[in-house]
Parts: C-alpha cells; structure tokens; sequence
C-alpha cells in the first residue's frame, strides 16, 4: 500500500467557483496573484492537512480570452499539485465569479482503491482583489475500499490580489 501524504496548504490554487448570473459579461481577471491559502475542512482526511494552518505568499498566474479561464499555480505550491498531476486549472468566467478545476493524473492508491485528486477553485474578483475557495475531491475507481473518498469535499479558505490594473 502507497501512503501519500496531501500537503493541501500548499496545493493551495487548485480549484476556484463562485456565483453569478449567466448573461453578466466577464470581468478582466487575468493577472498575477499572490494568495493567502488556510485549511479548512478536512472530510477527505488528508494527511498533512492541519485546520487553520496558512500558507501565505502562493503564486498564482490567471489568464483570459473572453469567457475562458485558465490558472497556473507558481513556486513551491506547484510541486505538490505537480506531484498529484495537476497541472494548469481550466474554467470560465461569468461577471466577477471565476471557477478553475483540474483533475489530476497521479494514482493515488489505498489497498484496492486508486483515485486522483481533483482541485476546483472559485473566486470572486472585487477591485483586484479575489476571495473563495478551493475544493479537493477525489475521482476513484469505483472499488467498494474506496468508501467516503469517492464523496468527501475537503476545503481551503483563499483570498489575495494582483497588482493594480
């Protein structure tokens, strides 16, 4: 059996979503953010994963063609997505709400049961300011061992902002 230990803190930019009407025009959220990222709740039980600890600093790269979204996560953050498989978070912008997600592409295994680790991150963009979340669920293999990890949403608090536009 592989243990893998989730350092979520640091895997901080995965996933970003927030609300909005559907016909609200995007907003110009492209930009290079430096975000504070605090653990919240652990439902998945990653180990690693410390409620309220905060990772301050992290590098976040975001860049837009009309609707479509895209997000890189920088330095010492990427080499723990990177090490899950996560690579560049894909999404849309509707308004000032912006919702990012990348699944990874690394098996992480517990007896029988394999999944990937999907990041989803949502925010809302004020000034140049964002603040939302970041969502870490769990695609598996449908093995019976898998239990709450194919169901269990552990989450992170995100906020910080780019340079003035």
């Amino acid at each position: 059996m592989m243990r893998f230990q989730l350092n979520l803190t640091a895997l901080s930019l995965l996933t970003l979503a927030a609300c909005g009407s559907s016909s609200d025009a995007p907003a110009d959220v492209s930009g290079s953010y430096s975000l504070s990222i605090t653990d919240s709740k652990n439902d998945c039980n990653y180990q690693g994963w410390t409620i309220g600890q905060t990772a301050q600093g992290v590098g976040f790269d975001v860049t837009q063609n009309g609707t479509s979204v895209s997000g890189d996560v920088k330095g010492l953050a990427a080499v723990y997505t990177g090490a899950l498989g996560i690579g560049t978070l894909q999404g849309n912008a509707n308004g000032d709400s912006v919702s990012l997600s990348a699944t990874g592409t690394t098996s992480v295994k517990s007896g029988s049961c394999a999944f990937f680790v999907k990041m989803t991150a949502a925010f809302s963009l004020t000034g140049n300011a964002i603040n939302g979340t970041i969502d870490y669920t769990n695609v598996t293999n449908g093995d019976a061992s898998c239990g709450t990890l194919a169901t269990c949403v552990s989450e992170q608090a995100m906020s910080g902002s780019r340079p003035p536009k």
